[in-house]
Order: C-alpha cells, then sequence, then structure tokens
C-alpha cells in the first residue's frame, strides 16, 4: 500500500538528509574556480546587472557557443553582483541548494515508500561521491537547478490537487526551468507524466500534467532557436568526431556498467575520461554485454511502468529519462564518461535503494542490513568529503585525473592551456604533443596548439596539426 501524498518524512528527519548533503561536501568552501568555473564566472556578460537581460538573449557558455543556460547564468550574475568576484558565495550556494534538492527528493520518495526507506535513498543520494563535482565545482550549478526543477515538478504532479490552472501554469514553469538549466531538463514532460501514473488520483491527468510541462520545455526550446539557431546542444565528444555510429555505440555501452557502479557504490567517479585510440580498438565485449543488459534492464521497467505502475518504474524512468540525453546512444553528446552527468540519473537510483530498503524490512537478516546500510553512507561520507577537495584548484584536478586516468589526453590539454597561459610556450607544445598522441581527434586543441607551434616559429609541426584539425572537422 502506498503512503498518502501527504505523509512526509519528520522535520528531523529532512534536517539530518539535509546536514548529510552539505557536511559531506563541506571542504568544496575552500576550493577556487577550478578547470571550467574561471572561464564561465569571468563572463563579462554577468560583470553587471545592467548586462544581464543581452546575456538571456545571447549563446555564452564557454567559447562554442552551443549551449544556452539562461537560468544558471542569471543565478551566476545576481550572485556577482551581490558578493563579488569571491570564490566563496557560488560554493556555499552549491552546498545549499544540494541540500534542498535531497530533502525534495525525500518528500518525492516519501510518496511510494514508508518514510524511513525515504530518508535511507535521500540519504544515499546525499552523501554519494558521484555527485562531488556538480557540487563542488561552480559549474555544476547547472545539474543541481536542472535536477531542482525536475523534483519539484515530481511533488507537485504526485500531490492531491488535480491540474487546475494555476498548478497547470506552475507544471509549464518548471518544465521551462529544468531546461533553462541544462539541456538534460528537456525530460521535464516525460518525468511529469511517469510520477502523475504512480499516483492513482493522478492517474487520470497524469497526460495534462504532461502537456503543461511541455508547454515550458517548448517554450525554451523555441528561445533556444532564437538563440543558437538550433535545438542541439555542446559540441560531440572529440572520440565521436572521429567513430562511426556502429563504434559510439560500442563505446557508449561499454561505458554504462562503469557509470552503474558510479551510481550504486562509494568509489572515486570518473573525471572527463576520454579513452585513447588504443582503448578505443580494444573495447571490452563484457562490458558491451552488460551494457546492453542494463540498457534492456531499465527500458523493460520504464515500459512495465505503464502497465503496472510501480516506484521500480518511476525510479527507471527517472534513471532512464535523465540519463539518455548524455548515454551517447541515440546521439553523441559532449561527454564519454563523467561524474557530473550523473547528478539527476541518481535521484531514480535512490528510490530505487528506497524500495530495496522496505524490502529488507522483513527478512530475517534486516539486522545486519541496517548495519551494512550505515556503514555504506559512512564510507560514501568519507569519499565525498575528499572528492569534494579535489576541486580546490585547476591544478588538483589536473593531477588527479592524470593518478586516475593516466593516458586520459584532456589531463594533458589541460596542462598545455595552463602552460600557454602562463606563457611557457614550449612546455605548451610538449604537453599538447602527449595529448595529440592519445587522442588526435580534437580540433579546437589541435587548433590551439597549432597557433603556439607558430609562436615558436615551428611551422612542420603547426601545419601538421592544422591539417589533422581540418580533416577531423
Amino acid at each position: 500500500m502506498q503512503p498518502a501524498a501527504h505523509i512526509r518524512p519528520t522535520p528531523r528527519a529532512q534536517i539530518a538528509v539535509f546536514l548529510a548533503a552539505v557536511v559531506s561536501h563541506l571542504p568544496a568552501l575552500a576550493n577556487q574556480f577550478a578547470i571550467d568555473d574561471a572561464i564561465i564566472i569571468a563572463n563579462p556578460a554577468i560583470a553587471s546587472l545592467r548586462t544581464v537581460p543581452a546575456a538571456l538573449t545571447s549563446a555564452w557558455w564557454y567559447t562554442t557557443f552551443h549551449l544556452y543556460r539562461p537560468l544558471t547564468l542569471l543565478s551566476f550574475a545576481v550572485e556577482r553582483a551581490i558578493a563579488g568576484t569571491s570564490a566563496l558565495p557560488p560554493h556555499a550556494v552549491n552546498l545549499v541548494l544540494h541540500g534542498i534538492v535531497a530533502v525534495l527528493l525525500a518528500r518525492l520518495l516519501a510518496r511510494f515508500v514508508a518514510p524511513s526507506a525515504a530518508i535511507v535513498g535521500a540519504l544515499f543520494f546525499a552523501v554519494l561521491p558521484v555527485h562531488a563535482e556538480s557540487v563542488a565545482s561552480v559549474v555544476g550549478r547547472a545539474e543541481l537547478l536542472s535536477a531542482l526543477s525536475m523534483v519539484a515538478l515530481m511533488l507537485l504532479v504526485t500531490g492531491d490537487t488535480p491540474p487546475a490552472r494555476r498548478e497547470r501554469m506552475l507544471a509549464a514553469l518548471l518544465g521551462a526551468l529544468a531546461l533553462a538549466s541544462k539541456e538534460g531538463g528537456v525530460v521535464a514532460p516525460a518525468l511529469g507524466l511517469a510520477a502523475a501514473w504512480l499516483r492513482p488520483a493522478q492517474r487520470p491527468y497524469a497526460a495534462r500534467w504532461a502537456l503543461s510541462t511541455a508547454v515550458g520545455t517548448l517554450a525554451l526550446l523555441a528561445a533556444r532557436l532564437m538563440v543558437l539557431g538550433t535545438f542541439g546542444g555542446d559540441l560531440a565528444n572529440p572520440v565521436f568526431r572521429i567513430t562511426t555510429t556502429d563504434e559510439r555505440i560500442r563505446i557508449a555501452l561499454s561505458m554504462i556498467p562503469r557509470s552503474a557502479a558510479m551510481l550504486v557504490l562509494p568509489v572515486r567517479p570518473a573525471i572527463d575520461y576520454v579513452p585513447t585510440l588504443d582503448q578505443l580498438t580494444n573495447l571490452s565485449p563484457l562490458m558491451i554485454v552488460l551494457g546492453v543488459g542494463l540498457v534492456a534492464a531499465v527500458t523493460l521497467a520504464m515500459v512495465q511502468h505503464f502497465r503496472r505502475p510501480s516506484a521500480i518504474g518511476l525510479g527507471a524512468w527517472i534513471l532512464g529519462a535523465t540519463f539518455m540525453p548524455t548515454a551517447n546512444l541515440l546521439f553523441p553528446s559532449g561527454v564519454v564518461l563523467t561524474g557530473r552527468t550523473l547528478y539527476a540519473p541518481s535521484m531514480g537510483v535512490a528510490l530505487l535503494i528506497a524500495v530495496v530498503a522496505v524490502r529488507l524490512r522483513g527478512v530475517r537478516f534486516a539486522p545486519a542490513s541496517t548495519a551494512a546500510a550505515a556503514m555504506l553512507l559512512l564510507v560514501a561520507s568519507w569519499v565525498t568529503w575528499h572528492e569534494s577537495a579535489v576541486w580546490r584548484s585547476t591544478a588538483s584536478v589536473v593531477a588527479e585525473m592524470q593518478r586516475r586516468h593516466p593516458d586520459d589526453y584532456r589531463s594533458f590539454a589541460q596542462l598545455a592551456w595552463t602552460a600557454r597561459d602562463a606563457g611557457h610556450d614550449a612546455e605548451a607544445v610538449r604537453q599538447f604533443r602527449e595529448a595529440a598522441r592519445r587522442l588526435p581527434g580534437d580540433p579546437e586543441m589541435l587548433t590551439d596548439a597549432a597557433t603556439v607551434a607558430l609562436r615558436l616559429h615551428d611551422t612542420v609541426t603547426a601545419r601538421a596539426w592544422l591539417e589533422q584539425a581540418v580533416a577531423v572537422s
């Protein structure tokens, strides 16, 4: 029997979830601007509130101008106007946002499982190490705001109130805000439909909820079209510019088991991992088979949800729908394997964990499972605490990338750009060579490398890199 929609975890339990989310990521308060943070926060479009209206109608993320995230941009602009250029306020805001998402998730889970199980699922979400990048890096704000909008939408459509005009307008607004934060928010209407379908009182209105949410989503898609000239998101990862469609799908399937491990285990997450050419030509058949199995299981649960609605089905919908935009199965995305894209999918896993917690309560070894769960949460908190400090600076992130993925070209590219910006052109060229040797398929990096080589009057190397960039493009 499902708990009534008005049942919530106790205030103390919700405070505990909030504190767990914040305290486990507390080292992030000492972080500076790392990797992309410095570029995006320094955007002159948000230097003054007077320029924000124009900034909200222009492409802005990075220098490729393929992303449109006006809500995330607005949050940075307001923050900068109030607190200046210090790194502390944006990191503090991220911690608070993560805590709020975790609390709202606890309330949502309590509509489908017992409140105690909902707290277990929410605590799991709050302290899981895979969220460190989203919370501890400033640009992870996009993930946090989009997830916040989607969990608020699911709370709305699973309540006791039918979709009157005010509620439909709110659903449209939340759909717009989810996409205005990050491209993955485009799945908000699907989540609204799946969540409403699980509540018997809301099932007759599920299509209406989804349609109302879609109005907001379509409005933001229209804005994206006007600003970007396309509905698309970021540029495809360089790996997928030098591989065929079949190869891309095999690569994506081989990465899914690693993503699954980061979603359920307190392990150190990948940091923008990109395989080398050698690794791409020697993909593990076992990992591909496991990837196919996981995709099939989630897809089956999603389909079954509309035949026999269940909390497992909704968890599969949250997981599958939010993971798909960056899974590289249907189309190439800008990432291959990284922790930040798993923030929203983790909400679905939290619901699945809560269901497991309910079923374990009545088994013979319930006390042992409770102790094991408590130990798991403690280990996860400890790993997350240390992961948050990884994002202290660009140097610390790159150093950790090289420790975890010693053959990943991105760490060498970051070292090259850092050396270039510091005026150390010879060192920059050396690092660019290391990066290109591992993956000669990043035309933007190759163009930057050629520019530095020309400054050193190395025209042979510069020409080779430019020809390679043109061939990839």
